[in-house]
């Protein structure tokens, strides 16, 4: 059959997802083209006409011919102006009332559309707004236990391909300081160990769980064992703030989010796993390295540690030009910081700092 197919046609003699045929409206009624040899007329007067399809943009068509129901399904839209033409004015005025209706069902499909959208984006932009507070609440519901594995697994990678150092007076520095700040960190969960590495980048970091880790370019450029120790403060607080963990569950997303609050922890540490070396390269907010700054000059003050050296180190790293420093990529500092510092330390009690059990010299001379 060379005409093409405009319509769908059902009856019990065709298959029940109907059959594709050619409909075209004449004066005298429709005449169906199934192939060459299978025609049907139908009389205008015989038809039932409503609108339905998916979307309402199709005309039913139905008539019983000897017993048999028939229907049939058109979209074109000549074929249903002709319609509107030829049959009777209440057929016509059927037509143009189910073609109102399927405008109607159009608008009002694009208006659910319309409004689902702006629900999933009201929901996205509230789950955005509460972000911070899902990321702490999913942080709770991590245990330490679980801190403890990515931060030894993030320190592994971090020491791959690195010189460490075992022993010697860089190595007693380092740890004896770590110890006596962590002593001030009463019931803290956390392990703190100490390890450093032969590196000229200036930096420091303490990874979830408590692992720290100290180049010993960031020693060089140090001239006090108090700014070292400034230094560590501010890692130590990162650590017990649970900054890292929370910007690692930022990180891996709102899905980790989700399965850590819902309880499918085993899933989210996985997720987390996934980070990698990720962990040691993420950046904090500004209220965070400011939590971190005041709580780490606290915490000096606790351990009889002069806290000029934290500000003073800070400050010489935020005029650094050209130093090959890591630990300003990560811990931007400002003047604004800075100060703020001066006057929190300002506010403590005026005490004699007890020195550090460090020979300087010493570990000067071993770099």
């Amino acid at each position: 059959m060379d005409k093409p197919h405009n319509a769908l046609y059902f009856s019990r003699t065709h298959p029940a997802s109907g059959c594709p045929c050619h409909l075209e409206v004449l004066p005298g009624g429709l005449t169906v083209s199934v192939s060459e040899s299978s025609v049907e007329t139908v009389p205008l007067e015989r038809l039932s006409i409503k609108s339905g399809g998916f979307d309402y943009d199709h005309l039913i068509l139905s008539w019983t011919t000897d017993g048999d129901e028939r229907q049939m399904y058109v979209k074109d839209p000549i074929v249903i102006a002709s319609l509107a033409t030829l049959t009777a004015p209440e057929v016509s005025r059927h037509i143009a009332r189910s073609i109102k209706d399927t405008s109607r069902a159009r608008q009002a499909t694009k208006m659910w559309i319309w409004l689902t959208m702006a629900s999933l984006m009201a929901i996205l932009v509230g789950l955005w707004a509460a972000s911070d507070v899902l990321v702490q609440v999913a942080v709770h519901r991590i245990p330490i236990e679980w801190e403890h594995t990515l931060g030894e697994s993030a320190r592994q990678q971090v020491l791959m391909g690195q010189r460490v150092i075992t022993e010697g007076p860089t190595v007693d520095a380092v740890q004896n300081m770590t110890k006596r700040l962590a002593g001030q960190l009463h019931d803290s969960p956390y392990r703190f160990r100490a390890t450093v590495v032969r590196n000229e980048t200036v930096n420091a970091m303490a990874l979830p769980g408590g692992s720290v880790i100290v180049y010993t370019g960031l020693l060089k450029q140090a001239d006090s064992p108090e700014e070292v120790a400034g230094v560590l403060a501010h890692e130590l607080s990162h650590v017990v703030l649970r900054h890292g963990m929370e910007s690692m569950v930022q990180s891996a997303g709102l899905m980790t989010i989700v399965m850590v609050v819902l309880g499918n922890q085993q899933g989210a540490i996985g997720a987390l796993e996934r980070l990698g070396i990720q962990i040691t390269s993420l950046k904090f907010s500004r209220d965070k390295e400011t939590a971190a700054d005041l709580h780490g000059l606290h915490l000096l003050d606790e351990a009889d540690i002069s806290p000029a050296g934290m500000i003073a180190f800070f400050e010489r790293l935020a005029k650094s030009d050209g130093m090959p420093t890591a630990l300003l990529s990560t811990h931007p500092m400002s003047a604004e910081r800075a100060a703020r510092l001066k006057r929190e330390a300002s506010s403590l009690p005026r005490v004699s700092p007890v020195p550090l059990d460090v020979d300087w010299a010493a570990v000067k001379a071993s770099l």
